[in-house]
């Protein structure tokens, strides 16, 4: 027995959702009725080839799918969820955006970090500024804290 898989997307059932509330039911196409070689009834917009199939003539609703909300409420829902699709959409844009630019930032700050640590991983000779903007070299023990700094930076910077 071949398994058949279905993939359905939030976005795409949404999508669905919003084109059924949306069309009239006259303005969907033919549905036509038939039953397959193991005697399951199937609907849909075109029968297989070689099987016997019938029209089915459906006839347009002319008040709501749940009969007990007028016309203007039911626009209003409608109306509502459309507002909300956008709005959830939009939300995702946005979080795709922040992402993009949280990546790009997070680039920035390693490539600045590898930087420092390959310019104090070369040299011997490091300085830092006093107060009076002078230059004031750096020992020995301030030079191996100085590139464990830089070391530390790169690692947590470049996950």
């Amino acid at each position: 027995m071949m398994r058949q898989y279905q993939y359905r997307t939030v976005p795409g059932c949404c999508i669905l959702a919003c084109i059924l509330l949306i069309l009239p039911a006259s303005a969907l196409s033919e549905i036509y009725k038939w039953v397959d070689q193991k005697g399951r009834t199937h609907y849909g917009e075109k029968p297989p080839a070689r099987t016997h199939s019938e029209q089915l003539h459906i006839k347009p609703s002319s008040s709501p799918p749940d009969g007990h909300v007028s016309q203007q409420e039911y626009k209003s829902r409608q109306r509502n969820l459309l507002r909300a699709y956008e709005e959830e959409r939009l939300q995702r844009e946005d979080n795709r955006l922040k992402a993009k630019q949280d990546k790009e930032r997070r680039i920035r700050q390693c490539s600045a970090a590898r930087d420092r640590q390959r310019m104090t991983a070369g040299r011997y000779r490091l300085y830092d500024y006093d107060k009076q903007g002078n230059r004031v070299y750096l020992d020995a023990q301030a030079i191996d804290r100085t590139r464990a700094t830089a070391d530390r930076e790169v690692k947590r910077l470049c996950k």
